[in-house]
């Protein structure tokens, strides 16, 4: 369709787009943060385990660490595109995986890896729409996209929930893919193109091959299977019987408050230094610093 037709076609407009990828933006965050804790309830998991699904929020709380790298590669536009493509695959496979007896296990990690996704597609939304839009037009559609978000929260909480606790969820999973595949689908056709593209993808794909950053992971996901480990064990059973504050400390515990400790630890060292934005005006500035 020529540039021409596509401006005055109502289907281009910001009206649309802009609650479209709210509403892409919305349900994905629903779907893992809020409804996975009544699909593992009604799967009758244990309630120490439904308790780590708040480990699902991580991705939302640390998500400016790699904000930078989607303004720096690619566009904003295709970033959104494929982190939507992803998700609808993450719940058509939750739709697949619910029957079976591992299916319970392998969809937290589906909903794990996709938060990081849903994540990442939060930041590429909000990026777009202050580059789609001038001043004017931001302003203009602040609270309409709010609405947009609010709806597709009601949807999954309702539509999606009911689906799920009545017929089943299988098909609420399926009707999750189906509809944010509906959404991806006119984003894909209909959303303009208004960013000059940064450094290609097959850059950011070699960064995130270096090494160091493999190692980093891997030693991430050991400690967190190591401090699982320990605090099933016979040893720190043991502790608690000595020290009562283990027996209320368990592993989703110690995640929060590691989490807390390395929040904090970042803030720390980003302050820490004399040049730092949040240093205050009487900070002292010596040479040696």
């Amino acid at each position: 369709m020529p540039e021409t037709r596509k401006k005055e076609s109502p289907f281009f407009s910001p009206y649309f787009w802009t609650f479209t990828t709210y509403f892409a933006e919305g349900f994905p965050y629903t779907i893992i943060r809020t409804l996975s804790s009544l699909f593992f309830r009604d799967m009758h998991v244990r309630l120490e385990a439904i308790g780590l699904t708040s480990l699902f929020g991580i991705p939302w709380i640390v998500k400016f660490l790699w904000g930078p790298q989607v303004d720096r590669f690619s566009t904003k536009r295709r970033w959104m595109l494929w982190c939507q493509f992803l998700l609808v695959v993450m719940m058509f496979l939750a739709a697949v995986f619910v029957p079976f007896a591992w299916g319970v296990g392998a969809i937290s990690v589906l909903f794990f890896i996709g938060a990081f996704i849903a994540a990442t597609n939060d930041i590429a939304i909000d990026g777009f729409y202050m580059e789609a839009l001038d001043k004017e037009g931001q302003a203009r559609f602040v609270g309409y996209r709010v609405m947009a978000y609010r709806i597709a929260m009601m949807v999954g909480t309702g539509i999606i929930a009911t689906i799920g606790t009545t017929v089943g969820w299988t098909a609420a999973f399926f009707c999750s893919g189906l509809t944010l595949g509906l959404f991806w689908l006119y984003n894909l056709v209909c959303l303009p193109k208004v960013e000059q593209p940064g450094h290609l993808f097959r850059d950011f794909y070699n960064s995130l091959l270096k090494a160091k950053k493999i190692a980093a992971a891997a030693a991430l996901a050991l400690a967190l299977a190591g401090l699982k480990f320990l605090c099933r064990s016979r040893f720190y059973s043991d502790l608690g019987t000595s020290y009562p504050f283990f027996n209320v400390v368990g592993f989703p515990e110690w995640i929060g408050i590691l989490l807390l400790a390395a929040l904090l630890g970042v803030l720390v060292f980003s302050c820490s230094g004399p040049e730092s934005s949040c240093s205050p005006p009487w900070y002292p500035r010596f040479s040696w610093m």
